[in-house]
């Protein structure tokens, strides 16, 4: 018993190992039963739960506008990114003061920022070598309330992804289909810019080495 013991809580000490892990320690999770909950609405019978909402958010491109403002106002210093405890209030303050951040806490100050103009979105972990919360990238899924479907955006590299000649922002699933076929039509579209800034190839590839483990 002893023995059983001392390995449950080397076990739990790596599990709390990075702020991620400690995130889904100490939060009830919600498990889904079928890919077509993933598809469902904010509203309702959903089981996600969500940040508070101020009014009601219309089309992604206009989450999309917003993200773009936000930055031309508070745009990024240069520096090496800073972890950060996932409070939402103080990744905003940060995002606001123009510090660099983890892909993690930028999405979560991001989320913060939608939720003041009526906008939901939900946070998806794509893991790296590492599994949950290490060396892996987050990305957002905003609801669109005109196309009453999810919608991916990219608030650290400050894109979103579209297919072929269609303006149409994709949502995760189809973005994750086409990274791991290599879709050709797979395209990234820049809503900020600033410099130094990551390519386009290169943030298809790193999100296709990565979309195997994706994970809610």
């Amino acid at each position: 018993f002893a023995l059983s013991t001392l390995t449950l809580a080397v076990l739990l000490l790596a599990l709390l190992g990075s702020q991620h892990r400690l995130r889904l320690v100490i939060e009830p999770l919600a498990p889904i039963d079928s890919i077509h909950q993933l598809s469902w609405s904010p509203y309702g019978k959903s089981s996600m739960r969500f940040m508070h909402m101020a009014g009601e958010g219309d089309d992604t491109h206009h989450a999309i506008q917003i993200l773009a403002d936000f930055q031309n106002v508070h745009p990024t210093q240069p520096g090496d990114p800073l972890p950060l405890i996932d409070d939402p209030d103080s990744c905003r303050l940060y995002l606001e003061q123009g510090r660099p951040l983890h892909c993690y806490n930028v999405d979560i100050g991001m989320s913060e920022v939608l939720a003041g103009y009526g906008f939901y979105s939900r946070l998806w972990e794509l893991n790296g070598s590492q599994e949950l919360g290490g060396y892996g990238h987050n990305l957002l899924e905003v609801w669109d309330n005109t196309a009453h479907s999810w919608k991916a955006i990219d608030p650290y590299y400050h894109c979103y992804f579209t297919l072929g000649a269609d303006s149409v922002p994709i949502g995760f699933a189809d973005l994750r289909q086409a990274l791991l076929v290599s879709s050709p039509a797979l395209n990234v579209q820049h809503y900020y810019h600033i410099a130094p800034e990551r390519t386009s190839a290169d943030i298809l590839s790193e999100l296709r080495f990565l979309a195997p483990c994706a994970m809610l």
